[in-house]
């Protein structure tokens, strides 16, 4: 089975649609996205948010040039309702991303990185938005692999599956890949948020039909979307994968609107 956003994206926009007038009555408001150099991967991302702000009527703004009073600016301005930083930065930001990133004010940090603990990163609220849509059931007991322990995606998942009561294990770049794939063909569930082009090829899984892949990586390569899991050759033996592109992505630009909604509705 394929677990494709398309379905689950469109129900949450027509219901942040009705929500907008109400959460956001202020026409003048507006969304910083900062992106801060060229790469074709982001570009991508931030026209499907760009995309998805304009459906719901609220505009949004990009700015590439950095400089050090760009977030307190954002910050203190009453129009701006989210400042988001498109990540990865370029490599002379790199170092700064975590003083960066916790700059920007709890009110207004969507992602749900740093500060707030009213919603969860958006790519984790994403597969569980997803999760939930599929009916794929409870994950308490359930032996899961979460594959990559980023800040973004893989140390929030592996937080909130354990907070579930799943069994889970985690692995990183220190893991050789004869670790990984020996607990990944025990697991019910497995998590691949590596970020390392098509590194899940069938060699990692059963081929019995049992397991539930979720790919929450993404490339762009040659303008063709792609993800961690060699798909062709792993879809056949699986019982539910989300696809790249049609997967996890374009649900998580889904789901920081719902963040931003739930955060407004909060405050």
């Amino acid at each position: 089975m394929l677990l494709l956003w398309t379905p689950l994206a469109q129900e949450i926009k027509k219901k942040l649609i009705l929500q907008k007038p109400e959460v956001f009555p202020n026409p003048n408001a507006y969304l910083a996205i900062l992106l801060f150099w060229n790469n074709s991967a982001s570009e991508v991302y931030v026209k499907l948010k760009q995309k998805y702000a304009n459906d719901l009527g609220i505009e949004s703004k990009i700015f590439r040039d950095y400089s050090p009073e760009l977030i307190p600016s954002l910050n203190t301005d009453p129009n701006c309702i989210w400042v988001m930083i498109q990540l990865p930065l370029p490599d002379p930001l790199k170092s700064r991303k975590d003083e960066l990133c916790q700059s920007i004010i709890p009110s207004k940090d969507v992602d749900g990185l740093w500060h707030s603990p009213l919603v969860l990163p958006a790519t984790v609220r994403g597969i569980f938005e997803l999760r939930n849509f599929y009916q794929l059931g409870s994950l308490k007991t359930r032996k899961i692999v979460v594959i990559g322990q980023s800040k973004l995606i893989g140390e929030p998942l592996a937080i909130e599956c354990k907070k579930q009561g799943a069994e889970v294990q985690t692995f990183d770049i220190s893991n050789s890949p004869a670790q990984i794939a020996n607990a990944c063909k025990n697991a019910e569930i497995i998590f691949s948020c590596t970020g390392d082009l098509h590194f899940l090829t069938k060699e990692f899984i059963k081929t019995d039909k049992s397991q539930i892949i979720i790919d929450a990586g993404f490339w762009h390569i040659n303008g063709k979307a792609t993800g961690d899991v060699a798909f062709e050759e792993v879809e056949p033996y699986v019982k539910a994968i989300t696809p790249v592109p049609g997967g996890v992505w374009p649900l998580t630009v889904a789901s920081l609107f719902l963040n931003l909604f739930d955060v407004q509705q909060y405050q």
